[in-house]
Formats: structure tokens, C-alpha cells, sequence
């Protein structure tokens, strides 16, 4: 799942719809359509830290660091929250937050 993948599923984990979801070809990031004061179009990715962490607040999913030693002499940082390892925290939050949606689903 590239980035703008995961975006759009958060944003549809988090309670927007389908029909006010715009994709951007070649963008790691997607459109909302808001209707707050006019009608207007907000960019939206798990990468800005002004989406992701009240988000994270929100789902009370903050991530932990660790290293994660795969071969002897590499220390490899990821980031794991709820479970749901990523090489980013913002991602691991991401990914847990659509997770748990699809999860709720079935």
C-alpha cells in the first residue's frame, strides 16, 4: 500500500466518505472535501504532523520506539503502535487507526 493509499483509508477509517475523497495521481497525499464555511478542498496525509497526531490523540494510539536488531551490527529503528509495526511513527499510527476500523467492520 503506497502512501496516498494509506491516507485514504485513514481518512475513511476516521469517518469521511467516499464521495468526499479526492486522489491526486503521483501525490502521496489525497483531497477532503470540507463544507464548513464554503465549500473548499483541504489536503490530507498521515505525514503532516497537524493530521496525524491529533488523530493519534484522539484513538488514544501513540507509538513506541524501538530497535529491532535483524542481524548482528544493525540496529534498525521502528516504531510500533497497537501492534502495527512501521518504519515511521506517523505511519505505525496510520495503520493502526485503519487496522482497527477494518477490524470493527466485520
Amino acid at each position: 500500500m503506497n502512501d496516498a493509499e494509506i491516507s485514504r483509508k485513514l481518512a475513511l477509517a476516521i469517518g469521511w466518505k467516499e464521495s468526499d475523497i479526492i486522489d491526486y495521481p503521483g501525490q502521496d497525499y489525497v483531497g477532503i472535501r470540507t463544507r464548513i464555511v464554503a465549500p473548499c478542498v483541504r489536503l490530507f496525509s498521515f505525514k503532516f504532523p497537524n493530521v496525524i497526531w491529533p488523530i493519534a490523540e484522539r484513538f488514544n494510539c501513540f507509538p513506541e520506539k524501538y530497535r529491532a536488531n535483524r542481524y548482528p551490527g544493525a540496529d534498525e529503528i521502528l516504531w510500533s503502535a497497537r501492534g502495527v509495526v512501521s518504519d515511521t511513527a506517523a505511519k505505525s499510527v496510520a495503520l493502526a487507526v485503519i487496522k482497527a476500523h477494518e477490524g470493527s467492520k466485520t
